[in-house]
């Protein structure tokens, strides 16, 4: 499973099935998530809900990182 993967999953169970976050803030918090990104406001909502922080010194999110079971505790920790 993906970074971004889990992300929607996380917010999916945390507000239903059907939910749709919102359109992401005016400017990009990470480098390789830039607000055309297919993805952007899910990783954008599961960051400011802190349910993910970025990968690495913080400036990127790393969507498509294989995430580790280690790494999926922590984004359930910090949305429930």
């Amino acid at each position: 499973m993906t970074k971004t993967q889990a992300v929607k999953l996380i917010l999916r169970t945390k507000y239903g099935g059907l939910y749709l976050p919102p359109t992401p803030m005016p400017a990009p918090l990470y480098g390789d998530v830039p607000l055309s990104h297919a993805d952007a406001d899910w990783i954008y909502v599961a960051q400011d809900q802190g349910i993910t922080t970025g990968c690495g010194d913080g400036s990127n999110f790393c969507p498509n990182a294989v995430l580790t079971r280690a790494g999926f505790e922590k984004m359930l920790d910090g949305a429930f």
